[in-house]
């Protein structure tokens, strides 16, 4: 009898501490991948309304230049978040005693890809070529041209 509540109290012992580890590690990195997903649409939201704002009859600076704030705090944001969720990652790994290594870094070399793939886009601003050619077009063509249409093809690679 003494034996099995010594064994029952262990096991709760342990269920304990893997519940906090669940909740000190899992939850926040989930919580900053998730964060760094609403922020990337918020970006994408931000540089429509600049491209709405620049090809506007007459342009509206105030707003492209709002747009621009806003897309650059977002990914701001969204390299903070990212950062925040490797680190916890990374911690999860090289903590043994509950967390599968292999699995884990199996995770961990995914969204590095992704979050790789995703830096190599983003440095090519494809949105602000699309904005110098938007410009250039607008001068010589009337309003609702094919510029935006030549951007929309440029950004899609088709």
């Amino acid at each position: 009898m003494v034996g099995t509540a010594a064994l029952s109290f262990i096991a709760a012992m342990r269920v304990g501490n893997r519940l906090e580890q669940l909740s000190e590690s899992y939850f926040p990195a989930y919580h900053d991948l998730s964060d760094a997903a609403i922020d990337s649409l918020g970006r994408a939201l931000a540089i429509r309304r600049m491209i709405i704002a620049k090809t506007a009859t007459p342009p509206d600076y105030i707003h492209y230049a709002e747009s621009i704030a806003v897309a650059e705090a977002k990914l701001a944001d969204i390299d903070r978040e990212e950062r925040a969720a490797q680190a916890l990652l990374q911690t999860m790994i090289e903590n043994t005693a509950f967390s599968d290594a292999i699995a884990l870094t199996r995770i961990k070399i995914l969204i590095d890809t992704i979050l790789t793939d995703d830096r190599r886009y983003l440095a090519n601003e494809p949105s602000a070529c699309c904005l110098c050619s938007m410009a250039a077009t607008q001068r010589k063509s009337p309003p609702g041209s094919s510029a935006l249409r030549n951007c929309v093809t440029n950004l899609h690679g088709r």
